[in-house]
């Protein structure tokens, strides 16, 4: 936590956490101003930031700050107004989130990559709930079914798809996969294309479990 000056970005009071974490000391922080520990480039953004503060109460910012010894962080502030030994001032709560944003960061990439190489395959891949309502597939399986990409899938079942005369063959299938927990692999099955014709196909289901 610290108090800043609103006019002059002047660090008026710091606690303990803050000093702790950032590596300067109370008196250290009391001769800087936020300016001091945001990169350069940030800057014009803290200024602009600074000038549109018209509310009591701001919650969930989120910019980068430098501690004493070069390590660049990401940070959640919180922040009110306040009048600090007459000087019109905000007082910050300030949580470093680093771990957290570059956590989420690596499992974006994750299922980035896990998407790339599901819609690489040639072949038909989907997902449903308990409820046998698709959560998702792959770019070959929603051209298939005549849809544009995987996200129109989402949320239908199999008698709101163009196979509606199999919905209850396939969906007896994948109740048995759920109350087994075993895989049932290579199904012939037929189907009814968006076009109205029949094929036949080879499918394999298996159950996926917790999250």
């Amino acid at each position: 936590m610290w108090i800043f000056d609103l006019e002059t970005l002047a660090f008026l009071e710091v606690n303990n956490a803050a000093v702790n974490h950032y590596g300067y000391s109370r008196k250290e922080f009391l001769k800087m101003t936020l300016k001091d520990i945001r990169p350069e480039e940030d800057i014009p953004a803290l200024l602009n930031d600074i000038d549109s503060t018209n509310h009591n109460y701001i919650k969930a910012v989120r910019p980068r700050h430098i501690k004493k010894n070069g390590e660049l962080i990401i940070v959640e502030i919180t922040s009110h107004s306040v009048i600090f030994n007459g000087r019109n001032a905000r007082q910050a709560l300030v949580f470093d989130i680093t771990d957290r944003i570059l956590t989420e960061e690596a499992l974006r990439e994750s299922r980035q990559m896990l998407e790339a190489i599901i819609n690489a395959k040639p072949v038909r891949v989907f997902w449903k709930d308990k409820n046998l309502i698709y959560l998702g597939c792959n770019t070959q399986f929603a051209q298939d079914a005549g849809f544009e990409k995987p996200e129109d899938i989402v949320g239908k079942d199999d008698y709101a798809l163009g196979w509606r005369e199999q919905a209850e063959l396939y969906r007896t299938d994948d109740r048995i996969v759920l109350k087994s927990g075993e895989p049932k692999l290579l199904i012939e099955e037929p189907s009814t294309t968006p076009s109205g014709n029949q094929i036949w196909l080879l499918t394999s289901k298996v159950p996926l479990r917790d999250t």
